[in-house]
Parts: structure tokens; C-alpha cells; sequence
């Protein structure tokens, strides 16, 4: 008799278990629009907080006066780029994000290098020492060049990885903050766009 007793008794737990956990986040979530309904200023402010600036490089100019290094130690002037479309992109071997789109940055630098009208730049930031191993196993395709110190103004910026396109007359005409699927055809056209303002 006791056994029947405890079956019924059993479930009613296991039911309550079950409801509990379905209608937790379904009462949370619905506490938390009724308190943005009554209380909508303290949640505003706090998404506007988080509010980044849009990417809009309109009037913003490259600087061509500074010089990155190859992972052998040579030296590569950035006026070297000056006249063509640049993609100009920095990283990080310790940012996952970075790590993520490597494999598009390869396919759209391979897609672009005989061109000579298009400079790729991926500059790296910071672990150095891994970035060897990174180009000794075809993870990165492209020349790797390293810079430290400050950058100069147009590019100063916290994070990475962050990406711009540069015309030929020195305009950034494009920034990218975080990563992006650079393998993608719309990329690929928009710089063989800005190679055809290349002057013969």
C-alpha cells in the first residue's frame, strides 16, 4: 500500500521538476519585458553603453609613412602601397575571432596576388613567436608582417582584428571591425573595383 502511495507522490515531483525547468526562463524572460515596460530608461542606457560607432571612413585619409616587418626580419615600407587598392589588415594569433577568418583572408589574398594593382598587408600584433608555425602549415597563406609600438592615426584602434580597404587616391573607403568571411565574391569584386582606379 505504501508503494502505491509513493508512485503518485513520485511523479508529482518529477511533473513539478519538469515545469520548473520549461517555465523558469519562460517566467524570466517575461519578467524582464514587463520591467523594460515599466522601467525603460535604465535598460536604454545600458544598450546605448554598448553602442559602437558606425564604419563610415568618409574623409578619412591612409598613412603611408610607416614600415612593418616580414617574419624574416626585412623591413616593408608601406609607400610601397601607395597608388594601389590596399587591404590593410591586422591581427592577432592569440584572437579567436582572427584565427577564424584566416582561412577566407587566404583564399581572397591567393584570389588577388597576381594583380599587381592590389597590395595585401595582414599586419600581426601581438605572439609573435607563433606566427612561424602559422605560416610554416599553410594556415596563412599570405606574407605575415609584424608591427609593434603605436600605429599611426588612421589606424589606431583597441582590438583586432579590424580591416581596411584603401583606394588608389589614399581614401580608406572601408573599415571592418571583427571578423568577416573575406572569401566572400562581394569582397573580391569590391577590390578589383578599387584596382580599376589604379592610373596606367
Amino acid at each position: 500500500m505504501a508503494e502505491k502511495k509513493k508512485r503518485p507522490f513520485l511523479r508529482g515531483c518529477l511533473v513539478g521538476l519538469v515545469l520548473g525547468v520549461v517555465s523558469g526562463p519562460v517566467v524570466f524572460v517575461a519578467g524582464l519585458l514587463l520591467a523594460y515596460v515599466a522601467f525603460p530608461q535604465p535598460f536604454t542606457r545600458l544598450m546605448s553603453g554598448q553602442l559602437k560607432p558606425p564604419a563610415i571612413t568618409a574623409g578619412l585619409l591612409a598613412d603611408y609613412d610607416w614600415t612593418v616587418q616580414t617574419l624574416d626580419g626585412e623591413a616593408f615600407d608601406l609607400a610601397d602601397t601607395r597608388g594601389k587598392a590596399v587591404f590593410l589588415h591586422f591581427w592577432g594569433p592569440d584572437c579567436p575571432q582572427c584565427l577564424a577568418e584566416l582561412a577566407s583572408l587566404s583564399a581572397l589574398h591567393d584570389a588577388v596576388k597576381d594583380d599587381d594593382r592590389i597590395a595585401f598587408v595582414a599586419v600581426a600584433r601581438s605572439d609573435f613567436e607563433k606566427l612561424p608555425d602559422y605560416a610554416a602549415r599553410g594556415v596563412a597563406t599570405f606574407p605575415i608582417y609584424t608591427y609593434e609600438g603605436a600605429l599611426p592615426e588612421p589606424y589606431a584602434q583597441r582590438g583586432v582584428p579590424i580591416s581596411y580597404l584603401i583606394n588608389p587616391a589614399g581614401e580608406v573607403v572601408f573599415q571592418q571591425r571583427g571578423g568577416a568571411k573575406w572569401d566572400d565574391e562581394a569582397a573580391l569584386n569590391y577590390l578589383k573595383l578599387l584596382a580599376a582606379e589604379v592610373e596606367e
